[in-house]
């Protein structure tokens, strides 16, 4: 299927090590390119592994709409709906002044 991720998410993706897997090598999003992997689609399920993953790996809003900002441009959705379910996101994980602020930040970013 197709999917969106930020640009050159490649370069941060991260190496799962286990004894048991010898010639298996496993790598994986880093956390901040997961979660706006999972804010493209934003399906309920999507929005629980976000919340899980923002609150284990003490992610914080900002960091999220910076690399939105600098590196999704390029993604296969719609700008409003992109920009709709990153807000939809970070007001389900840090609440409604959070996302208030990003909607904020995001549309600053659009009349440039």
């Amino acid at each position: 299927g197709v999917y969106d991720a930020p640009h050159d998410f490649e370069d941060r993706l991260l190496s799962y090590e286990a004894a048991s897997f010898v010639r298996l090598e496993v790598l994986y999003p880093e956390a901040i390119d997961l979660i706006l992997m999972k804010a493209m689609r934003c399906e309920e399920h999507d929005l629980q592994a976000i919340e899980q993953i923002v609150k284990s790996q003490g992610v914080d809003a900002s960091a999220i709409l910076k690399r939105y900002l600098d590196e999704m441009s390029g993604s296969v959705k719609r700008e409003g709906d992109r920009d709709f379910n990153v807000v939809a996101a970070i007001d389900r994980c840090f609440g409604g002044a959070a996302a208030a602020k990003a909607l904020e930040k995001i549309e600053q970013t659009r009349r440039k």
